[in-house]
């Protein structure tokens, strides 16, 4: 089904598009002969054109007053523009040399450009400054309709204005996903442990906007398409509350430009006045509801005396009601933060569903305890 859709949807021409190698330089010089616009122009352009090494023919025709040079390149050569750059360049060099009186020379190299549409106007009674101006008004309708998503078709026939909307907009989103990417490369880049941190976050970012860029482009044309083929009724002559909104508000910017102005400006200030009670932190406090209790004991102690202290302590943490559940390892455990003395250190990890406030009650009962410190980030809370 989606290969007999994509079939009778896809665009179709009836001869294959290639490359025209072809260009025109076009000179006028009023009221000479045509051997005297031969001799002062066309030889001088024809010369200097033949230096190009792209150039495979020149041909010229020499008029009175006019002269007209095909300029055709190599088949072999398809990026077009910078030959045609220094087409003009050559041209350029060529004017000083040129006769007084014959005009600037003009380099066309749109000749093999076709219309694909052609429309007619017609109307009887009607005047020809009239028909031009309604052919005017129906002209700025279609190029507004090409451009803006908002005077497409309630039903569309076909994928052409997506198409023409993603042909027209996929190197400006990439190009500005690009640059967010690029802010972020010293990150890789740096030699450093904050750059190996936090390497991985240019990765993310990477493939987040690529993945956005490339959904943008396919995916959501796409869903416009289908959902645009059946839109709902509207009501004749009413439109969305926002649209009549955002109207009036643009009106009235418009009519106030200087107001508008000092406003932004005074809403920047304001911002950045704002922005000096941001608190500045690398990363934010984890919020988990976990404390992680570092039991050490001196050195030399045995391992079954750690043993015995830790799980009085685990016992205590377990009786009391915010704690939901508790954990202790004694001399090993899971992947740790620190390296703890063998044989001397044991660890507790405990969970809750409300604001601890038994520290009071922890340090009285354990004596052996030697400090207590919160870490901002980490596994949350810890003492020790």
């Amino acid at each position: 089904l989606a290969g007999v859709w994509s079939y009778w949807s896809m665009p179709r021409l009836e001869d294959p598009t290639f490359t025209i190698r072809r260009a025109l330089v076009i000179t006028t010089y009023p009221g000479a002969a045509p051997e005297k616009v031969e001799n002062l122009v066309t030889d001088k352009l024809e010369d200097r054109i033949r230096e190009m090494g792209e150039v495979e023919t020149v041909t010229s025709q020499s008029m009175a007053g006019l002269s007209v040079i095909y300029v055709n390149v190599y088949e072999h050569l398809d990026d077009m523009q910078p030959i045609w750059q220094r087409l003009r360049n050559k041209v350029r060099d060529t004017i000083p040399n040129l006769p007084q009186g014959a005009r600037r020379p003009v380099v066309n190299d749109e000749f093999g450009d076709v219309f694909g549409l052609l429309l007619s106007l017609s109307g009887e009674g009607y005047a020809n400054s009239e028909l031009k101006d309604m052919a005017e008004e129906v002209q700025d309708e279609l190029l507004t309709m090409s451009t803006s998503w908002s005077s497409c078709p309630r039903a569309w026939s076909g994928p052409e204005p997506l198409i023409q909307a993603v042909h027209r907009l996929w190197l400006p989103l990439l190009s500005a996903s690009l640059t967010t990417i690029f802010v972020f490369l010293p990150i890789p880049l740096a030699q450093s442990m904050t750059g190996e941190y936090t390497s991985s976050l240019f990765t993310v970012v990477t493939v987040t906007l690529l993945m956005s860029w490339f959904l943008a482009m396919s995916f959501v044309p796409l869903l416009s398409f289908f959902l645009r083929l059946t839109p709902k009724k509207q009501a004749q002559g009413r439109q969305p509350v926002i649209s009549g909104w955002y109207a009036r508000v643009l009106g009235a910017c418009l009519h106030r430009p200087k107001l508008f102005v000092l406003g932004v400006i005074a809403l920047m200030g304001l911002s950045a006045w704002g922005f000096t009670f941001v608190p500045s932190m690398f990363f934010p406090p984890n919020e988990r509801e976990i404390v992680v209790i570092d039991f050490w004991q001196p050195y030399g102690v045995d391992i079954r005396a750690t043993r015995d202290r830790l799980a009085r302590l685990e016992q205590w943490v377990k009786e009391q009601k915010e704690v939901e559940s508790a954990g202790s390892f004694v001399g090993y455990g899971l992947k740790r933060r620190s390296k703890p003395h063998f044989r001397t250190a044991g660890h507790l990890f405990a969970s809750w569903s409300a604001d601890l406030r038994w520290e009071l009650r922890y340090r009285s009962g354990f004596p052996e305890r030697t400090r207590t410190l919160c870490l901002p980030c980490g596994t949350g809370s810890s003492r020790t």
